[in-house]
């Protein structure tokens, strides 16, 4: 059993993103727990109520409508250099329909009609902050990258990584040019108090470092100067309604830059931990095939941070694997009895 068994790159772009190896990165046992088939085949991490997270990706639909409309003639729907111009009730339309095939998902009917009315406020803000009648109308400063394949907006990568076959992948939420100067754009949306986080955190965030990576392996033909900037393009969930000089603004932009080295020390990273996540599944696989207790298995191959740390935090929560890690190796019944407590991604948006 290979990591390639269990998850095909062609999952899709976040299958080996760079969530999926952060999650190993901070706790092998946290990431095996999530991903491995242990019950029947089938892995714990089975299917995510819906929440802040659902909210985010439809305010992703949104601005990707946004972004392509601007690259499309609008008498005949083909693609063209950016105009500047988009329709604001397609956009609401696209993130409308997203949220509708959720609806099975939510805990409660009115909290999906709360997300609704929610995402399209903030694709609303958006339009009156950055539109073409926007208070600060941002063509054209910013232009969306156009070619022969159309606009660069929700554009994949697969960078191949190392001798085994595997992949560092992910999806680009837009690729423009913002004062002249070329690079990838993350969207987020952040309450109040992330914001700040949010900012100050990018010199060292690895997702830009990754993401830069792996547009620049597998479009080198973009037009680009030695630094490549990725912007963090932020709207804040629930600005103040009566803002003083401590309150965070309600929209932000920030640029982050890499150099090559940051690049091929990503690339060296990358590689060397899918590798040793291989080897590990492979190795649990052995155990597995050979008669051991699947869960006592994974107490041989993949290290419990918890037992170094004493602590198990997940974004500032308690991990929700640690009442079924700490009994490995004394119950072997545990799983069974183990249940997955619901959970809804809180404040700090991790939207893909």
């Amino acid at each position: 059993m290979r990591l390639l068994d269990l998850f095909p790159a062609a999952d899709g772009p976040s299958r080996y993103g760079f969530h999926f190896i952060a999650e190993y990165t901070r706790c092998p046992m946290e990431w095996a727990l999530h991903h491995l088939p242990i019950i029947e085949g089938s892995p714990i991490e089975g299917t995510r109520p819906a929440g802040e997270h659902t909210k985010g990706s439809a305010f992703h639909q949104g601005l990707a409508s946004l972004y392509t409309q601007r690259c499309q003639t609008p008498s005949t729907g083909q693609w063209c250099p950016d105009h500047g111009q988009w329709d604001l009730d397609a956009a609401l339309q696209a993130a409308r329909l997203y949220l509708l095939a959720t609806v099975d998902q939510w805990p409660d009917p009115e909290d999906y009609e709360r997300a609704q009315a929610e995402v399209a406020d903030w694709i609303t803000r958006y339009d009156r902050q950055y539109g073409p009648k926007g208070l600060a109308p941002e063509f054209p400063l910013v232009q969306v990258y156009c070619d022969e394949t159309g606009p660069w907006v929700e554009r994949e990568f697969t960078v191949p990584l190392g001798p085994a076959g595997l992949y560092f992948t992910g999806r680009l939420d837009l690729v423009a040019s913002w004062q002249g100067i070329l690079g990838p754009w993350d969207h987020k949306t952040a309450s109040p108090s992330t914001w700040s986080r949010l900012f100050t955190s990018l010199a060292l965030y690895g997702q830009p470092t990754g993401y830069l990576m792996g547009l620049r392996r597998q479009y080198p033909q973009l037009p680009a100067g030695a630094l490549m900037p990725f912007v963090t393009n932020a709207i804040n969930k629930r600005p103040a309604s009566k803002p003083t000089l401590k309150s965070p603004p309600a929209f932000g932009r920030e640029a982050t830059y890499r150099t090559a080295a940051d690049l091929n020390y990503f690339e060296l990273m990358a590689t060397t931990l899918l590798s040793e996540m291989d080897d590990r599944v492979m190795s649990w696989g052995f155990d597995v095939d050979a008669g051991v207790d699947p869960i006592e298995a994974l107490g041989l191959h993949f290290p419990r941070v918890g037992m170094f740390t004493e602590v198990c935090y997940r974004y500032g929560r308690a991990c929700e694997f640690e009442p079924l890690c700490g009994a490995i190796g004394h119950e072997k019944g545990s799983l069974s009895a183990f249940k997955k407590r619901p959970q809804v991604v809180g404040d700090s948006d991790e939207a893909e």
